[in-house]
């Protein structure tokens, strides 16, 4: 409830007794703070439930966006020393699609890089084993030799 007092002086003259009186005002609002309750209970909700909306559209637009890194990741995942011919797909022509090239370009090179070192490697391996044949069957003589020569002297 709420109340208010106002005090009322009558503008009388200088000969005559002033009067005063007092007006009480009462105003019962319960029915009113009922209401009042009532509509911010509505407001928290709409607003949660605003909250909640905005939440899950918000997560189903980061999945969308998110899904080409994720391919990224998973085709760089993917990669291994003896088989580099994963590729990230290229769809569009925004900053990921501009990076999922510059991805694959880097991929050209270590593979070429790649299939260039092993091919050096199997020349080497070509050019080194004739000579190594050689010192072996150099040393498998010798050491005949060596034993035949010790086997003579006793």
């Amino acid at each position: 409830m709420r109340w208010a007092k106002a005090v009322a002086q009558e503008a009388g003259g200088q000969n005559g007794p002033k009067q005063q009186g007092q007006l009480v005002v009462a105003h019962y609002i319960a029915g009113a703070q009922e209401r009042v309750d009532q509509q911010a209970v509505l407001l928290f909700g709409i607003a949660g439930g605003g909250l909640a909306l905005t939440a899950g559209i918000a997560w189903l637009v980061s999945r969308q966006i998110m899904r080409p890194i994720h391919s990224m990741s998973e085709t760089a995942a993917s990669i291994t020393a003896n088989d580099l011919s994963a590729r990230v797909p290229v769809v569009g022509r925004d900053d990921l699609a501009q990076l999922a090239q510059t991805f694959n370009s880097m991929l050209d090179r270590v593979e070429t890089a790649h299939l260039a070192q092993r091919h050096f490697i199997a020349e080497a391996r070509e050019h080194l084993h004739n000579p190594q044949r050689e010192l072996a069957a150099a040393l498998s003589e010798l050491n005949s030799d060596a034993v035949a020569r010790s086997a003579g002297k006793k």
